[in-house]
């Protein structure tokens, strides 16, 4: 969920202004003059297991959306941090 609400009214705009179904991910800057909009691609974003493992289960509530189901997505509380890390592992081939 947005709770900044320069950033859930423009996101808004630009779904309602695309009749949206489905999902888009949008990359903005927060700025002085307020968020500005740099990309707009049409897919889901990469945090979307970091944010299903968090309980803002939304591919499952656009799942059930395409179904027809009703649904109620749960509130999220704020205060929860996610981080995202990299890492790399070698494995060994075995004996050669």
């Amino acid at each position: 969920m947005i709770y900044e609400i320069p950033v859930r009214e423009q996101c808004v705009k630009i779904a309602e202004a695309l009749d949206l179904f489905g999902a888009i991910n949008i990359q903005l800057r927060m700025t002085p003059a307020g968020p500005r909009i740099f990309e707009i691609n049409p897919r889901l974003s990469s945090t979307v297991l970091m944010r299903h493992l968090a309980g803002y289960t939304d591919v499952l509530w656009m799942l059930e959306e395409a179904a027809g189901r009703d649904f109620q997505p749960k509130p999220q509380t704020l205060g929860t941090v996610l981080v995202r890390t990299q890492g790399a592992a070698i494995l060994p081939l075995g004996k050669q």
